[in-house]
């Protein structure tokens, strides 16, 4: 997944101690990063002379912002490889997708968003309902890393298709509610970063 101009070796052995989950992390973010300057690119040509004034002011300053993130993201892998030029690359693959954000709590886990489109929404699971139980396990407990383990294990398996049965508290109405795991395609691309 992650290269220097040829191996994952060779990255290990240009910086051994790295963490690669860290490095991984570290990519992702220089990429979505990248991608978002895209998008805010692509959107700013689109509007042209619309609202030019104050709305082009906030896009461009948008823009700026992004572009320093990135920028600072791809300075961090070059300091962290020891090369002038990073070459980073992803194969694209589809992943299980049930397309929900949580936080653990001892009491449940509460669904801090929802990603339109995916399992979760057809369903009828919305933010801020809080989740007690998947698959007749219980996710009430006094400790929040207990909580976390359960939940994150039995989702961390998860397949596209398999279906979950979440019994949640929407305020103080108790539903039990049945989620297909969809799929979501990762594209795959490949970033060249250059030291200037």
């Amino acid at each position: 997944m992650i290269s220097t101009l040829s191996t994952k070796a060779q990255w290990l052995r240009i910086y051994p101690h790295t963490n690669k989950s860290f490095v991984k992390t570290l990519c992702a973010a220089l990429f979505m990063a990248a991608s978002l300057v895209s998008v805010s690119l692509a959107y700013a040509d689109e509007e042209g002379d619309k609202g030019k004034d104050k709305s082009k002011w906030k896009e461009h300053s948008k823009e700026e912002e992004l572009k320093h993130e990135v920028s600072y993201l791809a300075q961090k892998l070059l300091d962290m490889s020891g090369e002038d030029t990073l070459t980073v690359s992803q194969e694209p693959y589809m992943k299980p997708f049930l397309g929900v954000c949580s936080a653990i709590n001892p009491g449940g886990v509460q669904l801090t968003c929802i990603t339109p489109g995916h399992g979760a929404e057809a369903a009828g699971l919305r933010t801020g309902d809080m989740i007690v139980e998947v698959d007749g396990v219980s996710l009430t407990s006094s400790k929040s890393e207990s909580v976390k383990k359960i939940y994150y294990d039995t989702l961390g398996s998860m397949k596209t298709g398999q279906v979950f049965t979440f019994k949640i508290f929407r305020g103080a109405e108790e539903k039990t509610i049945r989620a297909t795991v969809g799929k979501l395609s990762q594209p795959g691309y490949t970033l060249t970063i250059r030291r200037k």
